[in-house]
């Protein structure tokens, strides 16, 4: 207590000194007496606080003494991180800049993750981390300027973990070589690589086989750029401009890759990614003009259609590497006919007919006029005028009832009503609006009654199955809202999964298969179900449809809701899919299995059976998982689809690939990692 109390009677002391001098430094004349000691030491007593009184003897662990003890900030650091720390010294400081002007490069003169603190620029690692992570614990006490230290702090750090992860990628290229050649030394990299290192690399970080392609071709990149990966790693730039650098430079031998490199790193980390893309741009252009050729020839040999869901129910699709002059001219053709659907009354943004002219040029729809949906509706009939006749688009149906034949039928893709013009020409406009004979149209020929159709604005032309839909018996006939699955796609809502059935419906091609599913969403049966004719072509001399039969008994079933005209009339016959074991009653002595064989996998495995591969069944190999040269069977258990990549992964050196039961796959990748897939699961 006496340290305690002497260091309180120095301050005192001091306090009074310095305040009982003038200006210039001498004692002030005459200045009263100070205090005595005994009066001194009361009133510095009576001014502690509990957090100012150090503890008992008793409870002296823990307690932190200020002459050697480290603060707060720094008590769990371990030593090899206060190493780091030290030896790393704080950043120097530039001079002030101008009044007013506080850039964070230092001249802020600030403590920690303030402007101009030690934290503030401190190069990334676990010293950094710790501070982070402690501010992270209590960040609302964080005042504004060290919020944005904080916040740069994290983007250093998430910077130089990327770099390591893409480091240690490049050293699973370096021990994968092609074929069985031994590792390449450290350091270097072997002549030809494992064309299967991405999907061992997808494998372990849940990856699609395409991102897992360019996370490897980025850090194979970054390995040839080692100052660019050196300004990742120490955080100066992040993940982003560092794609853009190393996809600059890919088309250049390395001394103008180098030239580019110079030119623009040290700029990089001022620059937006907009900025630092045209900086690169113009840095190629200026050391090898015919650079940007070559660039552009090569991605047009990558050119590729993707149609993928979006969160909110709809789904995109692009083109991607597509010719510029055509894209182009494409682009100015959507904005002609979003403009003459304008003057035909269609409502919406422009962005919106553009959309929507897109779908239509693509489904072979006509685009003189615009869709029905896109027209204000009709008006009311006027009291006491004539009846107006049914609208030929209404398309709902009960099941088991008969609607009249349309009006008009849907012209052939491509081709122009009689009397109407292309959008952009003079001439007479459309003697009608479209809608009459699409897809789910009452007069389409070839879609059976007692669907649920799709309502005006949904439809689609007739559509061969090639989409492999998966939809719900009760959400096919408008029964539940239950949703409905697109293979390689994912998930539809009802009225887009009974829109696609009625247009796969109008087409003669499709077929349609039925699997029933266990209680747990696993295949439980499949079978092909055989349409039979309805109501709407009766044969000549023939009943006409729903007249009784013999016996007094009406021909069709339309399905839930009773019997009637107009039904649609399935027969299943569903084999047993194999499950947990096999009985082999489906084994087969030839190599390739038959088509019976073929549908129950692809009804028990949907996609390829590589772990996150999405790629639909029907375009899959029928992999034999044990080689029917080595004794496998044709069989179930020891048939399951694999995309061609992962079918020619399995049989790569140091993969391996078993099925313990029917549709159960376990992969063992060269690393001795084990990842498994199981058959399809309808109901997620």
């Amino acid at each position: 207590m006496s340290e305690g109390c002497d260091n309180v009677f120095e301050e005192h002391n001091a306090l009074f000194v310095v305040q009982s001098r003038a200006e210039g430094g001498e004692p002030v004349p005459d200045a009263p007496h100070p205090w005595s000691q005994e009066e001194i030491l009361e009133a510095a007593v009576a001014s502690l606080t509990e957090a100012d009184i150090p503890p008992a003897e008793d409870d002296l662990d823990g307690w932190a003494a200020p002459d050697y003890d480290r603060p707060d900030e720094l008590a769990e650091l371990m030593t090899h991180e206060l190493e780091q720390l030290i030896a790393e010294g704080p950043a120097a400081v530039p001079e002030f800049g101008p009044a007013g002007f506080l850039p964070r490069d230092g001249s802020g003169h600030g403590a920690g993750f303030s402007d101009g603190g030690a934290l503030d620029g401190l190069a990334p690692g676990v010293s950094l981390a710790g501070f982070a992570d402690d501010a992270h614990r209590r960040l609302a006490d964080v005042d504004d300027d060290s919020l944005i230290g904080v916040l740069r702090g994290w983007r250093r750090l998430a910077a130089w973990a990327q770099a390591r992860e893409l480091a240690t990628i490049t050293e699973l290229a370096r021990r994968r070589p092609a074929g069985n050649a031994p590792p390449a030394p450290p350091g270097q990299l072997p002549a030809r690589i494992s064309e299967f290192v991405a999907d061992e690399v997808a494998l372990a970080l849940t990856l699609t086989s395409r991102a897992a392609d360019a996370e490897l071709g980025l850090a194979l990149g970054l390995a040839d750029r080692p100052a660019t990966f050196a300004a990742l790693e120490a955080g100066r730039i992040d993940l982003t401009r560092a794609k853009i650098i190393i996809e600059g430079v890919s088309t250049l031998d390395a001394r103008h890759a180098d030239a580019v490199e110079a030119a623009v790193l040290p700029r990089a980390p001022g620059l937006t990614t907009g900025q630092l893309g045209a900086a690169v741009a113009r840095a190629v252009l200026a050391v090898d003009p015919q650079a940007a050729q070559r660039r552009r020839k090569d991605a047009e040999k990558c050119a590729r259609v993707d149609c993928w869901p979006e969160p909110y129910g709809t789904a995109s699709l692009a083109g991607w590497h597509l010719p510029s002059a055509q894209a182009l001219a494409a682009d100015k053709r959507l904005c002609q006919i979003a403009a003459a659907w304008r003057k035909q009354g269609a409502a919406g943004e422009t962005d919106l007919l553009r959309a929507r002219a897109y779908l239509a040029l693509l489904l072979g729809l006509p685009i003189d006029a615009p869709p029905a949906d896109l027209l204000p509706p009709a008006d009311p009939p006027v009291p006491g005028g004539p009846a107006l006749e049914p609208a030929p688009s209404d398309t709902t149906v009960r099941p088991g009832g008969t609607t009249p034949a349309a009006a008009s039928t849907m012209p052939d893709p491509g081709s122009a009503a009689p009397g109407s013009t292309a959008p952009g020409s003079t001439g007479p406009a459309p003697a009608a609006r479209p809608g009459a004979g699409e897809a789910g149209s009452p007069g389409n020929p070839g879609l059976r009654d007692g669907l649920h159709r799709a309502g005006p604005g949904s439809a689609l032309p007739p559509l061969a199955g090639t989409v492999n839909l998966t939809v719900p018996l009760t959400t096919l006939l408008g029964l539940d809202q239950a949703p409905g699955q697109a293979a390689g796609y994912g998930p539809l809502d009802a009225d887009t999964a009974r829109a696609l059935a009625c247009a796969a419906a109008g087409h003669r091609a499709t077929r349609w298969h039925i699997t029933v599913t266990a209680p747990d969403g696993t295949a439980l049966a499949h079978g092909t179900a055989a349409r039979r004719s309805g109501v709407n072509s009766p044969k000549p001399g023939g009943r006409k449809p729903g007249d009784p039969g013999p016996g007094g008994t009406r021909r069709g079933n339309p399905g839930p809701g009773g019997t009637g005209a107009g039904g649609w009339t399935v027969a299943v016959t569903a084999d047993p899919v194999a499950t947990g074991s096999c009985d082999h009653r489906h084994c087969e002595p030839g190599y390739r299995p038959s088509p019976a064989l073929l549908r129950l996998i692809r009804a028990r495995s949907s996609t390829c059976t590589a772990p996150g591969c999405r790629r639909p069944a029907s375009a899959c190999d029928l992999d034999h998982t044990r080689a029917y040269d080595d004794d496998g069977w044709t069989c179930e258990c020891n048939l399951a689809p694999l995309c061609r990549r992962h079918h020619r992964a399995k049989q790569a050196h140091g993969w391996r690939l078993t099925q313990p039961q029917p549709g159960v796959l376990i992969w063992t990748t060269p690393s001795g990692r084990v990842y498994s897939t199981q058959p399809t699961n309808y109901q997620c």
